[in-house]
């Protein structure tokens, strides 16, 4: 499997480091090495927050550069327009259609992303109502999933790692509405 170098942003509170970690423990659960990087900033204050996840059979690095991530996925319009100049122009983006209510402009940002990235990948908010807000972090990530090469029982495993067992249902079921997000 070749190394995949995927980016996460969000706002703090959203989960980015819990998608994060469930990327890095699925990717255990495949038997890959993994290397992982975050950045917390401001999270507590709904600032903004992003990981690194880089996967493959051996990664010496989890730090990636402006145009060489795999795939960005985006937890808020907003903090996605800002990171997609780390994304490759080949890459896949993946994003949750709200905006955070102190970050403006989400909805003009989503409608030039579309311009600017024919094929996104948006989690309508429908689906992301329909997961929980809970759960919608899930929701994006599963919209994603099929660029990795992970079964559903690794994906099933790296979820059952990252959270308790009285929330790997709810995850799982966030994870199979962003999947089936055409």
């Amino acid at each position: 499997m070749r190394t995949i170098q995927t980016v996460i942003v969000g706002m703090g509170g959203q989960g980015v480091l819990k998608v994060a970690e469930v990327v890095a423990n699925t990717a255990f659960a495949a038997g890959l090495d993994v290397k992982m990087s975050e950045v917390h900033g401001m999270a507590q204050r709904g600032g903004s927050v992003s990981s690194f996840v880089s996967t493959g059979e051996r990664v010496y690095s989890p730090l990636i550069a402006r145009g060489r991530a795999d795939i960005v996925l985006g937890l808020e319009v907003c903090e996605t327009a800002r990171w997609l100049p780390y994304l490759h122009p080949e890459g896949v983006l993946a994003v949750a259609e709200w905006e955070v209510p102190i970050a403006q402009g989400g909805a003009s940002w989503l409608r030039r992303l579309h311009t600017i990235r024919p094929g996104l990948k948006v989690v309508s908010r429908k689906v992301l109502k329909e997961a929980g807000v809970r759960y919608a972090n899930l929701s994006v990530l599963g919209a994603a999933s099929p660029y990795w090469d992970f079964s559903d029982d690794e994906w099933l495993e790296g979820i059952e790692r990252t959270f308790p067992l009285v929330h790997r249902d709810p995850n799982w079921k966030a994870f199979c509405l962003g999947r089936n997000v055409k």
